[in-house]
């Protein structure tokens, strides 16, 4: 039987999850079977994708970040456990990567070749010209060696899957993988409380166009809890599925245009993540609760969608339209009120202060 995503949650957080550890879980001691009461509900949330690093001029100097794994240091801010799956090679680089996750609250689960392929990068020029190279990296060499399908998620359930798109656009080697690791995260056979999946498509920093990326997404995307989107994706998004019909200007803007997507796109979120200087808002459509649009905040859009799976992590389900908005805004209703709002229906109770839309 399923486990009660409220009442009976596992606390998975056991054993030895080392920072060079194998991704295929050899040699690890066996997960704790003990059912420990957890409070709030409890997942793991499990990020798989390519770190690189991104080299920016500014003047004659170029400056030096490492980028994909932001979207997964942001849940562990909020507490979380967070296992990042990745390719790193061995030597500074990767032990610069693995230590800066690590400070960060992640558990990195890296596969660590010795065979000198590099991680990726992109130097972004002045004049608005980039140099890729993410076609031989460590990632796409040795992607083939995390073994999706040899119990890591199933190992870790419940969890929160999550991936761009993106960083398996660079060979047909990386695509095949990721293939592999959708299988694993939407296996029909599972109940869908046990593994909830979000996808971001990412465009902008793929090797394909979006048909080419909606190919990869579409035999997944009924088991897709939250599919992430730029406005710009969702156009482009909304032509590739033939609904140029539906992009004029309507008085429900965003909405209308998320509710006919929604039509054809049959996963349980669609979410538009908008940004402007520094200020970021979230639009959600939820194909039971309906459309929310979030108020600006001064913060950046991958934080206020690490807030909202994270509330809805927390609540574990969603009650009700209200509710829904609350999550959205990045925050969840205690327990106690649920409890609360259950007593109050019995007979002879006062009236139930629950909003109910």
């Amino acid at each position: 039987m399923p486990r009660d995503l409220l009442e009976h949650t596992f606390d998975l957080i056991a054993g030895d999850y080392s920072d060079g550890s194998s991704s295929s879980d050899e040699g690890r001691p066996e997960m704790a079977e003990v059912e420990i009461m957890t409070d709030p509900p409890n997942r793991i949330f499990i990020f798989f994708g390519e770190v690189f690093v991104r080299l920016e001029q500014r003047g004659e100097m170029f400056s030096r970040s490492i980028c994909g794994m932001e979207f997964g240091v942001e849940f562990a801010r909020l507490g979380n456990h967070v296992e990042f799956f990745s390719v790193l090679p061995e030597g500074v680089m990767g032990d610069e990567i693995v230590e800066k996750g690590t400070d960060q609250g992640m558990d990195m689960r890296a596969v660590r070749p010795s065979d000198g392929f590099p991680v990726g990068d992109v130097y972004v020029f002045e004049d608005g010209r980039a140099g890729i190279q993410r076609s031989q990296s460590c990632f796409v060499n040795h992607i083939g060696e995390i073994k999706w399908k040899e119990g890591i998620i199933a190992d870790k359930t419940p969890c929160w899957v999550h991936s761009a798109c993106s960083s398996f656009t660079w060979s047909d080697r990386t695509g095949e993988q990721w293939t592999t690791f959708m299988e694993t995260a939407c296996d029909p056979q599972r109940n869908r409380d046990e593994v909830f999946v979000s996808v971001e498509l990412d465009n902008a920093n793929s090797r394909i166009a979006m048909s080419g990326l909606w190919k990869m997404v579409e035999p997944f995307v009924s088991r897709i809890s939250v599919l992430v989107l730029t406005p710009s994706e969702l156009v482009d998004l909304m032509k590739v599925v033939g609904m140029e019909e539906n992009l004029g200007e309507n008085s429900d803007g965003w909405n209308y245009q998320m509710r006919s997507l929604s039509k054809v796109v049959d996963c349980t979120c669609i979410v538009l993540a908008f940004s402007s200087e520094n200020m970021g808002s979230l639009a959600v459509f939820h194909k039971v609760h309906g459309f929310v649009h979030s108020k600006p905040e001064e913060a950046d859009i991958k934080t206020l969608l690490a807030k909202f799976i994270h509330a809805w992590n927390i609540s574990g389900s969603i009650e009700n339209s209200y509710h829904f908005q609350q999550l959205v805004s990045g925050s969840s209703r205690p327990a106690q009120s649920y409890k609360s709002s259950r007593k109050s229906m019995v007979p002879g109770a006062s009236k139930s202060q629950r909003i109910e839309v």
